[in-house]
């Protein structure tokens, strides 16, 4: 009997507060549901019109402006052969890459993200490897590529790259060695400072100076300011290329 006192106490405490909770209208119920819903995304990344993302057959990943503005280490780790070139820059949120050259190559590796459990928190978004070839352990051989142009305004460009493979011991120990050098004439001259600037000159004696504003003698010029000169090369040794 007194358990049962108890419990109609209970209840009509519990009817008593819900009373006086403030009626739950229809607008309020149609407004969490839609606060809940998902937004339809549209795809316009392709050329010919817009789409919903359920009508493309391709992967979509959609990412905000907001997003794109907090800084930090790359989200996609970049390799040559074994060894991260990848880096962060707190200028923007994308990081900086290397700017290699991409001679020699065996295989390009596009791994999609995540992969921070093989190649670390860098990898989420996925990882490129550039794969560069291994020595022959048997084979004698190479070659030699050369390319020219010329620049309007400048003067010639050439391109010329090779690789060397050296069996040291036949079926044992190899030596790949692998050049470039290149050069791009430039364009853009540069008049140094002083031209076209007039400043105070002493036109009289040093016992009776008499300044006066003249032009004052310009320092250099340069011809071709915005040209590249690029070389380098590297080695490799192998004892169990496969």
């Amino acid at each position: 009997m007194r358990r049962s006192s108890y419990t109609r106490t209970a209840v009509a405490g519990i009817a008593a507060a819900l009373c006086a909770l403030p009626p739950i209208s229809a607008a309020d119920t149609a407004g969490a549901s839609d606060s809940a819903s998902l937004q339809e995304v549209v795809v316009t990344a392709n050329k010919l019109n817009a789409q919903r993302v359920l009508d493309i057959p391709a992967s979509i990943q959609a990412i905000s402006g907001d997003a794109l503005q907090s800084a930090g280490d790359s989200t996609t780790g970049v390799y040559y052969g074994e060894a991260v070139i990848s880096g962060s820059n707190a200028d923007d949120g994308g990081g900086f890459e290397s700017d290699i050259r991409l001679y020699d190559l065996d295989h390009v590796e596009v791994l999609r993200g995540p992969q921070g459990t093989l190649y670390g928190a860098s990898s989420m978004s996925g990882t490129i490897r550039f794969i560069p070839k291994s020595p022959d352990l048997n084979a004698l051989g190479g070659y030699l590529t050369m390319e020219g142009s010329e620049t309007s305004h400048a003067s010639g460009n050439y391109n010329i790259n090779g690789a060397l493979n050296l069996p040291i011991i036949d079926g044992m120990l190899a030596l790949r060695l692998v050049g470039w050098k290149l050069y791009d004439s430039g364009y853009i001259d540069q008049i140094r400072v002083g031209e076209g600037v007039t400043g105070p000159v002493n036109l009289g004696t040093t016992a009776k100076p008499n300044y006066q504003n003249e032009p004052v003698q310009a320092l250099g010029f340069l011809k071709g300011v915005n040209d590249d000169d690029v070389g380098g090369g590297r080695a490799i040794s192998c004892s169990t290329c496969r």
